[in-house]
């Protein structure tokens, strides 16, 4: 046969290669880019530690089936960690064929986990340097795709379906709006302080930018700490004026606003 034409249809299904002029799946080819070594799928993968010796019935919610491929990566004992075959609930796991005998769990190599309450649909990959002795020597696998990663919100985080966001405490002093997080100025009193006088003025703008003309305003006398009462005006929502009948000497007196 010469010339196939596929009239822009795919062709699925195709095996890992072997031989030198087999046909390569989009799978083993960005498994190579990203330096990886797939294997077989797994129908589960482990959450905790499993007893290797009576499994149980099922793996991450997985009702388990004679034959089933499994994946263990919560081994107390890392070592035990691997690519298992499911025989039964009381039936000691199996390592599978192509992943018991040292080479073939390596640096690099992908499994892929089909379901799972907490796994399914996610991709792992082992990590623990090489070389590894299968049965001694700890492996270590770590997620690196798939949509089954899990979060858990922590203290004054809220987690819903793909969105988190900050939860907040009743009267808590913060605001969450499309803009940000911010304070509540409702709830938290601000505060501006500074140093103010110049020996030649008796009116002292002061610019405290809380805006609000909603201020409480206190000046103290700087070498005797005794308060000070000048005339204060409000001048904008950002500033307030100080008037004196005699000009402060230089930094003679310190203003407080609060708002």
């Amino acid at each position: 046969m010469n010339g196939l034409d596929l009239q822009a249809q795919r062709i699925q299904n195709v095996a890992d290669p072997s031989a030198p002029m087999d046909a390569v799946n989009l799978q083993t080819l960005e498994a190579r880019q990203a330096g990886l070594s797939w294997k077989q799928a797994v129908r589960a993968a482990s959450t905790a530690n499993i007893t290797v010796a009576t499994p149980g019935a099922a793996i991450d919610g997985v009702s388990l089936s004679n034959g089933d491929r499994v994946l263990l990566k919560n081994q107390i004992t890392t070592a035990e960690n691997g690519i298992y075959v499911w025989a039964g609930a009381s039936a000691a796991l199996t390592r599978a064929a192509d992943a018991d005998d040292d080479g073939e769990i390596v640096d690099g190599t992908a499994v892929y986990v089909a379901e799972g309450t907490t796994n399914g649909d996610t991709a792992w990959v082992q990590t623990a340097p090489n070389p590894i002795d299968i049965g001694t020597d700890p492996t270590v696998w770590s997620q690196f795709g798939g949509g089954g990663a899990s979060y858990t919100a922590g203290n004054g985080i809220d987690i819903t379906g793909n969105s988190i966001s900050v939860e907040l405490a009743p009267s808590s002093g913060l605001s969450v709006s499309g803009a940000g997080l911010a304070v509540d100025t409702g709830v938290v009193v601000r505060k501006y302080a500074a140093n103010i006088g110049n020996g030649s003025l008796t009116s002292i703008p002061v610019a405290h930018n809380l805006g609000t003309r909603d201020v409480t305003v206190q000046v103290y006398d700087n070498a005797t700490f005794e308060r000070v009462v000048p005339d204060i005006v409000h001048t904008d929502a950002n500033t307030i004026t100080a008037v004196f009948a005699v000009a402060p000497a230089a930094n003679a007196y310190r203003v407080v606003v609060h708002g």
